[in-house]
């Protein structure tokens, strides 16, 4: 950089003492505009960027902008003059974005700061509180059409110059985010009719716009849901569908004066933002107010499923982070407590019907699940989407992920009138997908949960003969390995209908749920102690085994004391302390106890001769009386 010829070219710029005093006549204008962009040019090279800001040049151009900006928004000529200092601002602007690149220093000019630290709102920075967003709402800046071109650059400039000052700094982002939110907002609105020809503004707009609401999402709209969703809609048809194999990476550069030039597909990085945005919102603003808002969650669902729609055939990079957004905000959207969902079942229900898209399914289901609030919700879904289609929609997905919603909704829908209707080959099947879940748990452990509470539901509703049938079918029907997979409790809730089914069930079978049962350490509550609510249940299925063995009237020692003698006196001696305890849970955990030791007694009261182990389960069996 010949940085005196440099600044010899701006000293009618710098050292006016008003902007009144710059000759700003055509011939001047164009020397300036030169300087400013070989200075532009120059400051791509680190060294000049710390020459401009050691030199004093830096705080210079700061200054003489925002006097020209001042004039730019409070003078009342709409031509002349302004129209030449916009033209002054934008290269005065980008020479200040590119002095910003990784230069701390310069921030720090720019702030008049420390960036290290938390800044406070009371600080005014007047060109960034100020000036940028009035920079971000101009909708124009004359009359004439003919200066469109300059503020798209002007606002191009502005975007980067904002980039360039809080990259990678969460105090500068957390300090400007309440100023530049909103605009920012409105810039996007302002350019989605030219989303083809203006990508480059919408792209780093919408990377500014992810890191601000990452740090602050609060009170925002339903409108800027709206936005996003109308632009996602809007650039999912714009991606082109690549060979991920043989594709390149793109390379990103945050030169104001390199706009970009050469970008594969601009549009893939655009719904990445757009999504993330989406997606920052509805998780960080759960209680955002729908209410009296139908048509506007409905044009939002719609949006959501279309966009599903179009991007499910094509590759692109991040395909599988953009689908999962997707589903996962109509999830978040329809989770809202102020919206019943009933308008968007009719969308639910065409998709569930017609598509084989995973990710459109896996939305719908969420959708459904999320709109069911009672027992009548659950029916008049079930008119429309039998369980039998609904098990057979899940061939179609892929993604374990997309498990999350059908599992949720299949537990709302049953009931113990429904599961009387399932056919054993519907069960069957429905075992079979849910064994591909199992499976996937290891890797998706949030899947867990809403497995295991399906899984429990399942079991309670089934009748007993239903659920012997499908365990004592192990070959063909994998349900036994599943519940040997699940947590315990689901093995005691098993054993709860195999005691009490009319037909044995086969010892081998039996003692193997016990085995899970008897897993204490899946059961604690802090690494030592049985859980009170699971020691509720095992005594509660203890009670139906051994009720049943007293009234055989054996001579022979059990085989579950035999095999579980210490686990069974476990139980024991630790509800045994809860005797003396007045809330319900310990009053129900001790009275189930009770009930065991006392059906114990019974049974090894049958014996000829004790052993020391039956000896030891006969006297704290009888503590409890």
């Amino acid at each position: 950089m010949d940085y005196e010829d440099i600044l010899f070219g701006l000293q009618p710029i710098i050292n006016a003492s008003n902007v009144e005093d710059i000759p700003l006549q055509d011939v001047y204008l164009e020397g300036y505009l030169t300087v400013l962009d070989q200075l532009a040019v120059s400051l791509r090279a680190p060294d000049n960027r710390n020459v401009i800001g050691q030199s004093g040049l830096f705080s210079q151009l700061l200054r003489v902008l925002q006097s020209f900006l001042d004039i730019c928004f409070h003078s009342q000529d709409t031509t002349g003059d302004q129209l030449t200092l916009f033209k002054l601002v934008s290269e005065l602007i980008r020479c200040i974005a590119n002095g910003l690149v990784d230069n701390d220093d310069n921030r720090k000019i720019l702030i008049d700061g420390d960036i290290t630290s938390e800044i406070k709102l009371e600080k005014k920075i007047r060109l960034i509180d100020y000036y940028i967003p009035r920079i971000f709402n101009l909708d124009s800046i004359t009359n004439s059409d003919d200066t469109d071109k300059l503020l798209s650059t002007l606002q191009m400039r502005s975007i980067v110059l904002v980039k360039n000052l809080i990259l990678e700094n969460d105090n500068l982002i957390k300090r400007f985010s309440t100023y530049l939110r909103g605009p920012l907002f409105k810039l996007l609105l302002k350019y989605q009719p030219l989303i083809n020809d203006e990508y480059e503004i919408l792209l780093l707009a919408s990377e500014i716009l992810v890191d601000i609401l990452d740090i602050h999402s609060e009170d925002t709209t339903v409108s800027n849901i709206s936005i996003l969703t109308e632009f996602i809609v809007k650039v999912a048809p714009l991606i082109s569908s690549i060979d991920i194999g043989d594709a390149s990476e793109e390379n990103e550069s945050h030169d104001a004066s390199e706009m970009m030039e050469e970008i594969d597909d601009p549009f893939t990085d655009l719904i990445l933002n757009f999504t993330k945005c989406l997606e920052i919102i509805l998780e960080k603003n759960l209680k955002i107010n729908f209410q009296n808002l139908d048509d506007q969650v409905l044009k939002i669902q719609t949006n959501l499923f279309e966009s599903l729609n179009i991007l499910f055939p094509k590759e692109f990079y991040n395909k599988l982070i953009v689908m999962r957004r997707l589903s996962s905000s109509v999830g978040y959207v329809s989770s809202n407590l102020t919206i019943s969902n009933v308008n968007e079942r009719h969308l639910c229900y065409n998709i569930i019907k017609s598509s084989q898209n995973g990710y459109q399914l896996a939305a719908a289901f969420i959708l459904l699940s999320n709109s069911i609030n009672s027992k009548q919700d659950a029916d008049l879904i079930l008119n429309d989407i039998p369980i039998s289609l609904l098990i057979e929609k899940t061939s179609f997905i892929k993604d374990p992920m997309q498990f999350q919603g059908f599992l949720d909704l299949l537990r709302k829908l049953l009931s113990i009138t429904i599961a009387m209707t399932l056919t054993q080959d519907e069960l069957y099947k429905l075992a079979i997908v849910l064994k591909v879940i199992q499976d996937q748990t290891k890797y998706f452990t949030n899947l867990l949960p809403l497995l295991s509470s399906l899984l429990k539901k399942l079991i309670t509703v089934l009748p007993s003969s239903m659920i012997q049938k499908l365990i004592s079918s192990n070959d063909t029907c994998p349900i036994l390995d599943i519940i040997l997979e699940n947590e315990s409790l689901t093995s005691a809730l098993s054993l709860d209908k195999l005691l009490v089914a009319r037909t044995d069930t086969k010892d081998e079978i039996l003692m193997k749920l016990w085995d899970k049962v008897f897993k204490f350490d899946e059961n604690s509550s802090n690494g030592n102690n049985i859980s009170i609510s699971y020691l509720f249940q095992i005594s509660k299925t203890l009670g139906i085994y051994f009720k049943n063995i007293e009234s055989k009237c054996s001579k022979e020692s059990d085989k579950l004391i035999v095999s579980h003698f210490k686990d069974i006196l476990l139980v024991l001696e630790t509800l045994l302390p809860l005797k003396n305890n007045e809330d319900n849970a310990s009053k129900s955990g001790f009275n189930n106890g009770k009930f065991v030791a006392g059906m114990i007694l019974k049974v090894i009261s049958n014996y000829d001769i004790l052993t020391s182990e039956e000896t030891q389960l006969k006297d704290i069996c009888s503590s409890f009386f």
